[in-house]
């Protein structure tokens, strides 16, 4: 219902109020939708001959407020909100999806999750284009980071009693920094610093189901529940009742993300707020700020975790320099997403800078018409307003935001490395060092290094990364650029360890006053910034008071035809892009007949084509192509292609941003990115609704296995060898199953594993940068380079000329997602490649399945190092096995609950292919409407026939392709994780001189029979229970978890079978050995086929409804 009913059509514009038990409008889409364009001038005219509402009602009208200007009257009525925390529960799945896209169904129950309210404490603005989880991820950070701290410190407490206690196995033997303590033994295991990383995961996750340790939690106003989502008329009553939502507000807090300002509805909501509260309080929550905290956190933990693996090993002085970079270059790959992530202050200081009301956009007239007039009223002008938003307003906002990392948060960050040094400091109790040592490592190291220096240092590489967050210089010396930082950051935090060291081992005063000097220093750094922000928001303030006058007169000197061509035609989002619009009452009523363009009044005429610049050319316009039915023609000139690993280079930097989202410069150069071809291996056909980095992901695995895999064999065989010659240390051991050889040391570590993961990671992540392992380079059709994205000629021969793209493509690769089919444009694409290549190959590639096999593989990854724990510890003999193998196995759990949430996208696209309706996908303008309805009536004979056709033979032939649960490639590169790990413990065998014999016996039966073939099967079993058991039987967060763990049981028990015959086999000899390797080998051959079983009895109801 959402994606095609409106409460502002055009028809409400000339008639008035309707009947309200017509079809529902899109409520939260209608002001915050997905994509929205800009409405015609002729609104007013249309809004103004609209009949007169009685105003005698005690309920407004969206008309009385319009004509009455009423547009902050409280309907106290509709007044519902929700508390922060509760719209947070079951991972935030109200900010997930937009209404838009939820079937009735479940927004019928959005309502019930609101209470009536007098009055709101926060108004939540935000808009459906940006990720929820982003949304999500900051609300949480915002309302919990008291509960993850205080959750933090008491797991840590714990630990570090238990530890001192000596109730905690601690395995490991650690050296002492003090010079007389050297030949103590100290027993080390990280517990406080895993502790205080399980803390601050529970205390993030229980955050919504906490009470609120300040008191009540605040009362929000979140558009979702608070507006009815299904009844016409309290729909119409809450979206128009903003500006009274807003008045009975305290704070408004603006969830800011890049296409924030674009939305004009939004617009609204802050130019309403500092007119109903002139004194309210506006913040400015940046979404980039928490994924930034989110990123350092997840960063300082693994290397804190780096720190104690290398700790352990006992490296000494001369080993220490190379100890500190080995543990601390993962912060490479921190420092390059920090800089990322910070481009979008630049964009939100930009955009408040150049603010212009009329570029932010709106789907419907009258909608455009009820806020622009209401900002006309309140501010004087659109001019005078748009002068507010970039000179007091915009002082106001930075002021207010959180665009650097509070101090909260750095002190989030903080509390890992503090974890991290308690467990040295329970360890030298352990080892029995007096109270005085002790004392001085905690205030030099715990209090100096870890508090005042760390926190100091952590500002200073925030400060690096956001005044450096732009390429000087772009291509290769953007990471070069990320490397000097991190050498920054890494001179000054060795020397402040050479100086902690050297303090608290010298005694206990030298250790306070190095604590006490760094503490000092910490606190200088918070106070320079904000001297510095102060200092850049007076900068800021003069540069709009003098540039301000000057940019509006240069307006009011090129008049309304020179800022048309001026403004930034949307090219590409115009027929793939990232909104729901909905056509005119034009359109809908029916198609009309297009004898030339006059004829149509609402859509562009040729007449209109020299104001955009265009000019007489030898190549085909897009009315001759509509009224020639010239649709499929090729235009040679303009055929352009870019290779599919050229694409994905920059970590995919090409499909990340819709180029609607990009600055001018940044879309000038796009084109130049492809080079003319004569035709095109694949048609890349996607839509722009879609994050850019799922179908990177994507691309990535299907371009990059075979690197993948080729990178992973050569990293595995070279660390296979060092190891095997003793060239890498190998400090741990192993305890053989082998009962006669229990006495033996078998050194270890896991090596092969962790060459395995860099490997094969890099090998995935080059892949764009090498030729392709087999044949020739891949050329493909990407609209974003392929179509000009400035110059208005070539931008619409591109555009209306994909038909003949599509002629001259081998192959059509879908990169389906959720709202694919809602896209008229990707409608044609599917309709004309058809047309013009019967025989072509049509590919429909899920974006689910790579982001499935992702989980998959850093499931895989995450057991196996469990596995290694408990192997280290001897979990993994006798009654302890059990106990290790469902600790081990825990990870699964969450893994196989991840993969049925993504999973549920396959039901999606099932449901899509099964109820298309063409009708019901959306496009952009008018004109485009008429293009594609009359060429698919043209081919298909009719609509309906289409519709047919998609719902029958396409959707036959789309999913019969799919004939395995996962492709091949994808099971040997999730295997490839087990395998690694177990090479690591056949080279123990070999070093702890257990006979050969055995250790073959082992290699085979537990290599090849179990990590490779009994794997296999158990990955594709537990795929197909996801898969077959994605939807939830009984509804509710606790049963949805509860039918995971059924799942969960029935592939950890078939896990636990393979693991128990393939130990049996091994242990009973070479020749056992042997048959249970055969037999697990057939076993998992016969897999495919009962895939492809399962896969044409599947489609055997496909056909039948063909046929019908």
């Amino acid at each position: 219902m959402g994606h095609n009913s409106s409460c502002c059509a055009e028809e409400d514009l000339v008639e008035g109020p309707k009947d309200p038990t017509e079809a529902p409008p899109e409520v939260v889409s209608s002001y915050e939708s997905k994509a929205e364009s800009p409405a015609p001038s002729e609104t007013k005219e249309a809004v103004e001959a609209a009949p007169e509402v009685s105003t005698t009602s005690r309920v407004p009208s969206k008309w009385s407020r319009l004509q009455q200007m009423r547009h902050l009257e409280v309907d106290e009525e509709i007044l519902r909100g929700i508390r922060l925390q509760a719209s947070l529960r079951t991972f935030g799945k109200l900010w997930r999806r937009s209404p838009v896209d939820l079937p009735e169904e479940e927004r019928l129950g959005l309502y019930e999750c609101a209470v009536p309210v007098e009055g709101f404490d926060v108004f939540l603005s935000h808009t459906w284009m940006t990720p929820g989880w982003c949304k999500v991820l900051s609300l949480v950070f915002q309302v919990g980071w008291k509960h993850t701290l205080l959750c933090q410190s008491l797991c840590v407490a714990a630990a570090f009693v238990l530890s001192m206690l000596g109730w905690l196995p601690t395995p490991y033997v650690l050296p002492t920094e003090f010079g007389q303590f050297q030949d103590v033994s100290c027993p080390f295991f990280p517990w406080c610093l895993v502790m205080s990383f399980v803390g601050a995961c529970v205390g993030l996750l229980l955050v919504p189901y906490s009470p609120n340790l300040r008191g009540q939690c605040p009362v929000c106003f979140l558009d979702v529940v608070s507006i009815h989502q299904v009844d016409q008329e309290l729909m119409e009553r809450g979206i128009y009742g903003l500006g009274g939502f807003l008045r009975v507000s305290k704070e408004l807090r603006v969830l800011w993300s890049a296409p924030y300002l674009s939305r004009l509805w939004c617009v609204f909501e802050l130019a309403a707020y500092r007119m109903a509260n002139p004194s309210g309080r506006i913040v400015v929550s940046p979404v980039f700020v928490e994924t930034g905290v989110l990123l350092t956190i997840l960063g300082t933990y693994f290397v804190a975790g780096l720190f104690s693996v290398v700790y352990v090993l006992s490296w000494r002085e001369v080993e220490r320099v190379p100890l500190y970079f080995v543990s601390m270059a993962p912060l490479i790959v921190l420092v390059h997403l920090l800089r990322r992530n910070n481009m979008s202050k630049h964009r939100l200081m930009s955009d408040l800078q150049s603010f212009d009301l009329e570029k932010a956009y709106c789907r419907k007239d009258f909608d455009q018409e009820f806020i622009h007039r209401a900002i006309s009223e309140w501010y004087g002008s659109k001019d005078a307003f748009a002068q507010y938003v970039r000179g007091p307003l915009r002082e106001e906002l930075l002021h207010s935001s959180r665009s650097s990392f509070p101090p909260q948060y750095l002190v989030m960050v903080a509390a890992a490395t503090v974890s991290a040094s308690f467990d040295s400091l329970a360890s030298l109790w352990l080892g029995g060092l007096d109270g005085y040592f002790i004392l001085s490592e905690f205030v030099g190291n715990s209090i100096g290094f870890h508090v005042g220096w760390f926190l100091a240092h952590l500002k200073l590489l925030i400060f690096l990364c956001e005044r450096f967050a732009a390429p000087i210089y772009p291509g290769l010396c953007d990471y070069a650029q990320s490397i000097m930082l991190f050498g920054t950051f890494f001179v000054l935090y060795y020397l402040g360890q050479t100086l902690c060291r050297f303090a608290y081992t010298s005694s206990l005063w030298g250790a306070v006053a190095w604590a006490s000097s760094t503490c000092l220093l910490a606190v200088f750094a918070f106070s320079a910034e904000y001297q510095m922000q102060v200092r850049a928001e007076k900068a800021q303030g003069s540069a709009v008071a003098f540039g301000a006058p000057a940019q509006k007169e240069e307006d009011l000197v090129d008049g309304p035809k020179e800022r048309l061509r001026k403004e930034v035609p949307e090219v590409v989002d115009s027929y793939h892009g990232d909104g729901n619009c909905t056509p005119s009452s034009s359109s809908s009523a029916g198609a009309q007949e297009v004898a030339d363009p006059s004829s149509l009044p609402a859509l562009m005429s040729p007449a209109t084509l020299d104001t955009l610049g265009t000019h007489p050319s030898r190549s085909l316009s897009k009315w001759d192509r509509l009224q020639n039915m010239q649709h499929l023609e090729v235009d040679v000139d303009i055929v352009r292609g870019i290779s599919l690993n050229a694409s994905l280079r920059g970590l995919g930097h090409l499909w990340r941003r819709s180029p609607i989202d990009l600055p001018e410069e940044g879309r000038r150069h796009l084109y130049e990115r492809s080079s003319p071809v004569d035709a095109y291996d694949i048609f890349l056909s996607h839509t722009w609704q879609t994050p850019g980095r799922y179908k990177v992901l994507s691309l990535l695995f299907q371009a990059g296995w075979k690197h993948m895999l080729l990178w992973w064999f050569i990293g595995v065989v070279l660390a296979g060898l060092l190891s095997e010659l003793r060239v890498l240390p190998l400090p741990l051991s192993i305890q053989p199953e082998f009962t006669e050889f229990h006495a033996h040391h078998c050194p270890f570590f896991p090596w092969c594993f962790i060459a395995a993961f860099v490997c094969s990671f890099m090998g995935l992540l080059l892949a764009p940068y090498f030729p392709n392992i087999c044949g020739q380079r891949t050329m493909c059709f990407l609209d974003v380079v392929s179509i000009h994205q400035v110059d208005q000629e070539l931008m619409e021969r591109g555009i209306y000329g994909l038909g003949g793209f599509l002629r001259v493509s081998k192959e059509l690769r879908v990169l389906w997602s959720a709202p694919y089919l809602s896209r008229l444009w990707c409608v044609f694409e599917l309709a004309a490649y058809r047309k013009a290549n019967p025989n072509g190959k049509t590919v429909l590639a899920p974006l689910f399945v790579e982001a499935g096999v992702l989980l998959s593989i850093f499931g895989t990854y995450f057991a196996a190092i469990l596995f290694n724990v408990g192997f280290v510890m001897r979990w993994d003999s006798g009654e302890m096995r059990l106990f290790s193998y469902l600790f081990a196995l825990t990870p699964i759990y969450v893994l196989m609950h991840l993969y049925r949430r993504t999973t549920m996208s396959k039901l999606k696209l099932l449901s899509d292919l099964h109820t298309f309706d063409v009708e019901r996908a959306d496009c952009r303008t008018n004109f485009d409407r008429e293009f594609i309805l009359r060429a698919i009536t043209e081919w298909y004979g009719s609509k309906d026939a289409f519709t047919r056709y998609v719902r029958g033979p396409l959707r036959s032939e789309l999913l019969g392709r799919r004939k395995e649960i996962l492709p091949l490639q994808y099971l040997l590169i999730v295997s490839t994780v087990t395998f690694s790990a177990s090479l690591d413990n056949i080279i123990a065998l070999d070093q702890g001189m257990v006979p050969r014999y055995w250790v073959v016996a082992q290699a085979v039966s537990s290599c090849f029979g179990f990590y490779v073939c009994w794997f296999v099967m158990m990955l594709k079993l537990t795929i197909f229970l996801c898969d077959r058991f994605a939807a939830p039987w009984y509804p509710g967060a606790l049963a949805d978890y509860l039918q995971t763990f059924v799942l969960f049981g029935v592939g950890g028990g078939f896990y636990y079978a393979g693991a128990e015959l393939c130990r049996r086999a091994y242990l009973a000899g070479l020749e056992a050995s042997i048959a249970w390797a055969s037999v697990a080998f057939l076993l998992s051959a016969s897999s495919f086929f009962t895939d492809r079983i399962i896969a044409n009895r599947l489609n055997d109801p496909l056909k039948t409804q063909t046929q019908v």
